[in-house]
């Protein structure tokens, strides 16, 4: 039973993943900018979907750390030491999400 709900938390995890993906992808079609937030936000998430993918932890630990992951985004891109590295690998993740799309500056 425990195990089903981990595997529709997870499912919600990885909807919102490909939503906020495809909103990414939305704003950039369109033109229109989107704050780091927004990014970071759909890379942690990306990030835990695939690592609760992989290993074999027990899913329900998503209810807790994806909610903390959304708020923290906006936290962690104004932290002296975090932020270069954060962004760093936000700004990779979005050149892959956002093939296709002519690359401005920003997310």
């Amino acid at each position: 039973m425990w195990q089903l709900i981990g595997w529709i938390v997870w499912g919600i995890v990885a909807f919102l993943a490909i939503s906020f993906a495809w909103g990414c992808r939305s704003y950039s079609k369109a033109e229109q900018g989107f704050q780091w937030a927004t990014g970071v936000t759909t890379f942690f998430w990306w990030v835990i979907a695939i690592l609760f993918l992989i290993f074999e932890w027990n899913k329900l630990h998503m209810l807790w750390i994806a909610p903390i992951s959304f708020f923290s985004a906006q936290i962690l891109i104004r932290v002296p030491l975090l932020s270069p590295i954060i962004l760093f690998a936000t700004r990779i993740f979005l050149d892959i999400i956002l093939i296709g799309y002519e690359k401005r500056e920003g997310p």
